[in-house]
Order: structure tokens, then C-alpha cells, then sequence
């Protein structure tokens, strides 16, 4: 080993790493297999001692179990006491060489039997070959007995190490103290007991406890001077020629699981009987025959784990779990008062929300109705002022005719009746238009279906346009472009009413210019029949033309505004549309749009 594998944390671990590679091929070195594929047997030892001291102590051993196992391959692993437990739960091992209380321990609940004790020439009575040792730094004038031990700090290698651990706390608790409580503090440092030794040694831990006969072995080996560390409680026992603080045990036992042969656990039970005397430590095997103590420690062992405290240890043992589940009720607590408060606080709002809902909706109601009362009302005036407003060309044309054939015949004009016939005709004529108006008022109220028929758009607005001009309406200029053969299924005295009031309102809007004209032409567009009728008056500021879009507003001075308000119902109850457009040079188109039939053939 070099200097600074020596002195450096790196080349420690690396020390323990090469001396750890070296043991296994010293240990395997001797097996009578080099197949992988050939069948193996697992050994599992307990490295309770440190590397150096393993590699000879059971080289003997090793050589001797893998000479009976008729040309398997024996496989050795090192562990600790934990991972000794683990491994054996997961049946990694059939063999396994360990101290007497932890081998005990793994057959209790995993199964095995107990086959050889190992002894050597400081403890030659199979029956009483190991115990505890507790040691303390040599210059802490602070410990020197059992008694001492209160309030020290304490290094194991493992608490589930028989030596180790079980038996020192059995005899704390044989002279009166409690385990529980007599240390500050337990580490468990899972490394050789060599390494607590040294621990305890450089101050770093006041007291450690080890198994019997490894202060002994460091001695031997120079890795520990006789007066740098000391036995606490110290014993003399017969047969026992190592230092030790506790009562004695069986020493350290060859097991076998049931995964083994029993053949062949007989040739290893023969091979290791007659195997010779080892020449360094004088170890060999032999037979034990008394684990009553052993079984009585156990059993002590796992009462006082499990026998019932009082209350003050409960506290002190477990205070601080204690504290967490107060801790965490009180947080409970405050979160359930917290919620409950927030759902009543929640619960309220909404249940002043719900009631301002419902006084929002019996508000809603009274305005409802009430809206509901004007809209019938303006329904009733509507319809009144439709009528008059509709009747009083057809009477007003009445009027006239009637006029004039009275002035004709107190003047004597007529010279035979026939030449009558005319203009009676003509009032015939006006009075049914003014029976029709009356039946379309009346269906416009109620909502009542138009009867419908199918004729051409162009021909109708031709004769609408002729009477206009009979009747004196159409006054002003005009342009009439129809086309041909535009056929649409409408209620035709409707569709005459919507021509009329658009004739008649670009005439009153154009009538004060110096050339009033009015355009009026009928197109198929698209699916669409369309009718245009155009003017050329004053132009129309927005708020005007904004007010076109309402009913009982008009641009004219004793206008309604009930004009485009009837067009545009008797237009959408035949599914069409009317549009209003402001011409940049003054004036207002008016566009209408119906859906369109099949041509005829």
C-alpha cells in the first residue's frame, strides 16, 4: 500500500476495494470449476472483522467446502449484517458462515439449519466462543464503567449484529439501565468493527461496541496499540482468552438452506470436521451444543421491542412523531374551519345572488308585460295609420272621378250613357283596390298567410307604373326598364303595394328639383328577381338616412314614415329583402329582392 493510499479518504477506499478483490480470488482460487455454465454453490459470509483479517481467518475453510462439492463452483460473497438479512430473503446464498444470534435470527424467519461452530485457540469451548465488548478511548477519564455509559455518544456496525449490539444492550439492561436511554445518540456505521475501533480511538465516538477477540486481532495485525483503547466492564471467563464485557455464546456457525443437497451438506459437514488445525489463530470446527442462553437473549431481545411501555417512554421514545400528528390535526382542524367558513360565507352569496336573480327576473316579467301592452298598442296604431295611409290613394282617385263625371253631367257633356261607362269603371276599379287594401291590413295584423300566385315581375310593375300615371301620381319624369319573363309566387296586390310606395316616395323626394326623374327597372339577379326604383333628390344626411331604418320617422315634413316600414314587412313575409343606398350626387335607391320561379317555356 503506498503513502498516500495511506493517508487520503481515495486511497482508503481504494485499499478496501484491492483487499476485497483479492479475497474473493483467494477464495475461489481453490474451486475445482472454470465453466460458467457449471452448476455453482453460494457461500455467504458476514464480514464482521475487516478484509485482512477474513481473507486468512476463513481461507482454510473456503478450501475445504469447495473440495466436497463434486466439481461445483463455489461462489463467496462478503456482507454485512444488513445486507446478510436482505440476501438471505432473496435466496442468494445455499451456505453461509455467521455469528450464532444473527444466524439465529435469519433461520427464525427464513428457514435453515445450524450444521458446524467455528472455535480457535482463544476460545476452544464451542459453547461459549463469543461475546460483546464495550471500549472506550483509553485516555477519557470519563468512562470507566457500565454507569458511565449515560449520556455518551455510541458506534455500532449494525443493531441487528449479535456481538455487536444484542448482547452489550443485554447486559446494560442486566445491571440496570435502560438501552432506550442511556446513550445520547447510536450511529450505525455498516463498516468492520476494525474501523469502529479507530473511530472510537481518534475521539470521533465516546464508546463502540464490538464482538469478543477483535481488539485481539488488531493488536496482532499493528493496526492497534494495547493502550489506546479500553475495556469497559471487563470479564474473566473459563476457557475464554479474549477481552470481553459481556455473559458468552456459541461462536460463529456454518448454516445451510434447504436449497442444498443433503448429500452434499453431509460432505461438507465431513470435509470441515477433518479439516486440519489453522496455523495462525489455531480455528477449526467442531459442534455446539447448548444455545439456551442464546435463545433466551433473543427472545429477551425482541420482548423489549415489543412489550408495552408506559406512557412517559411512549412520549420521550416517540415525541417527535407525536408532535407531527399534532402538528398535522391542528393544521386539519384549521383547514376545516377555514372551509367551513368559506362555504357558509360562499353559501350566502350565492343565495343573495339567487334572490337578486329572481328579483332581476319578476322585474324582468313587469317589464315584459309592459312592453308587451306598448307593443300591441303600437301594433293598433300601426295598423290604423296603414290604413289610412294605404286608402287615401284609391279614394282620393274615387274622389275625382267622382268629381268630374258630377260636373260632366250637370254640364250636359254626355251625350249617350255609354260614354258614362269609363269612368264608372275606373271608380269600380279603385273602390275593389280599396276593398283589397283593407283584406291586406287586415292579414298584415293578424299575421294571416297571403294568398300567393306566380306571375312576372316585369308585367306587374308595367301596369302599377301605367295606373300611377293615370291616377296623377307619377308626375315627375321617368325611366321604365323591366325585363322579360321574371317570374316570382307572391300575394300580387302585396307586391303591387311595395311598388307603389316606392314610386310614390322617390316622386314626393325629387319632386322640387329642376328635372325630377325617377328610374324604375326590374332584372333577374342571380337566384333573385330584383327591383330598383331611383331618384335623383336632395342628398340625405346620415342622421336622415338613419332614420329611414325606424318606423314613425320620415325625411318628408308631413310624412309618417310608415312607408318603408310597410314595404319592408310585406317584403320579408315573401322572404325577400330591401336595401337603401345614398347616392353621392343626392337621392335614394331602393332595392328589392325576391326569390325567383322557373322560367316558362
Amino acid at each position: 500500500m503506498t503513502k498516500e493510499q495511506q493517508t487520503t479518504p481515495g486511497g482508503i477506499t481504494r485499499a478496501v476495494c484491492a483487499c476485497a478483490f483479492a479475497l474473493f480470488h483467494l477464495l475461489s482460487a481453490e474451486t475445482h470449476a472454470s465453466v460458467k455454465d457449471q452448476p455453482t454453490v453460494r457461500l455467504a459470509v458476514v464480514n464482521t472483522f475487516g478484509n485482512n483479517f477474513s481473507v486468512r481467518y476463513f481461507n482454510g475453510t473456503v478450501n475445504a467446502i469447495a473440495k466436497s462439492l463434486d466439481g461445483r463452483r463455489l461462489i463467496v460473497q462478503l456482507y454485512n449484517q444488513d445486507e446478510y438479512l436482505k440476501a438471505a430473503k432473496e435466496n442468494k446464498f445455499d451456505l453461509s458462515i455467521a455469528s450464532s444470534g444473527l444466524t439465529a435470527v435469519m433461520m427464525d424467519t427464513l428457514g435453515g439449519t445450524p450444521l458446524l461452530t467455528l472455535v480457535h485457540a482463544r476460545t476452544p469451548n464451542p459453547n461459549k466462543a463469543n461475546g460483546g465488548v464495550i471500549i472506550a478511548n483509553a485516555k477519557n477519564g470519563n468512562i470507566n464503567s457500565i454507569r458511565d455509559l449515560k449520556g455518551k455518544s455510541l458506534v455500532v456496525m449494525s443493531k441487528k449484529a449479535f456481538a455487536g449490539y444484542m448482547i452489550p444492550m443485554h447486559e446494560l439492561e442486566r445491571q440496570g439501565l435502560n438501552p432506550e436511554n442511556t446513550f445520547r445518540s447510536i450511529t450505525e456505521a455498516r463498516e468492520p468493527m476494525t474501523r469502529l475501533a479507530e473511530k472510537v480511538r481518534d475521539n470521533e465516538f465516546d464508546v463502540a461496541f464490538l464482538a469478543s477477540c477483535v481488539l485481539e486481532n488488531m493488536e496482532q495485525e499493528g493496526t492497534l496499540k494495547p493502550n489506546e483503547i479500553k475495556v469497559i466492564n471487563p470479564q474473566n471467563s473459563a476457557d475464554f482468552y479474549c477481552q470481553h464485557s459481556t455473559e458468552l455464546y456459541p461462536g460463529w456457525i456454518l448454516s445451510a438452506r434447504s436449497s442444498l443437497p443433503a448429500t452434499m451438506v453431509r460432505k461438507i459437514v465431513i470435509s470441515l470436521l477433518g479439516m486440519p488445525v489453522g496455523k495462525s489463530n489455531g480455528e477449526y470446527w467442531t459442534i455446539a451444543n447448548d444455545y439456551q442462553e442464546m435463545n433466551t437473549l433473543l427472545r429477551r431481545m425482541e420482548q423489549r421491542e415489543f412489550m408495552e411501555r408506559d406512557i412517559p417512554w411512549l412520549i420521550r421514545r416517540y415525541k417527535y412523531y407525536i408532535l407531527s400528528a399534532v402538528f398535522f390535526l391542528l393544521f386539519i382542524l384549521a383547514n376545516w374551519m377555514y372551509l367551513a367558513y368559506a362555504v357558509r360565507k360562499r353559501t350566502k352569496e350565492l343565495k343573495d345572488t339567487v334572490e337578486e336573480n329572481l328579483a332581476f327576473e319578476r322585474e324582468n316579467l313587469k317589464i315584459k308585460d309592459r312592453f308587451e301592452s306598448l307593443q300591441r298598442v303600437n301594433s293598433i296604431a300601426m295598423i290604423s295609420t296603414m290604413v289610412a295611409h294605404e286608402l287615401k290613394q284609391p279614394l282620393a282617385v274615387i274622389n275625382n272621378y267622382a268629381e268630374g263625371l258630377g260636373r260632366r253631367i250637370t254640364k250636359g257633356r254626355f251625350k249617350t250613357p255609354q260614354e258614362i261607362l269609363p269612368i264608372i269603371e275606373e271608380i269600380r276599379s279603385e273602390g275593389q283596390r280599396a276593398s283589397s287594401i283593407i283584406d291586406l291590413v287586415r292579414r298584415f295584423g293578424k299575421k294571416d298567410k297571403h294568398e300567393r300566385q306566380t306571375f312576372d315581375l316585369g308585367d306587374l310593375t308595367a301596369e302599377t307604373v301605367d295606373m300611377l300615371i293615370r291616377v296623377g301620381t307619377l308626375t315627375t319624369g321617368y325611366e321604365l326598364k323591366c325585363g322579360k319573363n321574371i317570374l316570382v309566387t307572391a300575394d300580387r296586390l302585396n307586391i303591387e303595394v311595395v311598388i307603389i310606395n316606392l314610386i310614390k316616395n322617390a316622386v314626393e323626394a325629387c319632386r322640387a328639383e329642376a328635372s325630377p326623374m325617377v328610374v324604375i327597372s326590374v332584372s333577374a339577379k342571380d337566384q333573385d328577381a330584383e327591383i330598383i326604383v331611383e331618384d335623383n333628390g336632395p342628398e340625405i344626411s346620415d342622421e336622415q338616412f338613419e332614420k329611414m331604418k325606424f318606423v314613425g320617422n320620415s325625411t318628408k315634413k308631413d310624412g309618417l314614415g310608415l312607408g318603408l316600414a310597410i314595404v319592408h314587412e310585406l317584403i320579408e313575409a315573401h322572404g325577400g329583402s330591401l336595401v337603401l343606398k345614398r347616392k353621392k350626387e343626392g337621392g335614394l335607391i331602393c332595392v328589392v329582392r325576391l326569390p325567383r320561379c322557373e322560367e316558362k317555356e
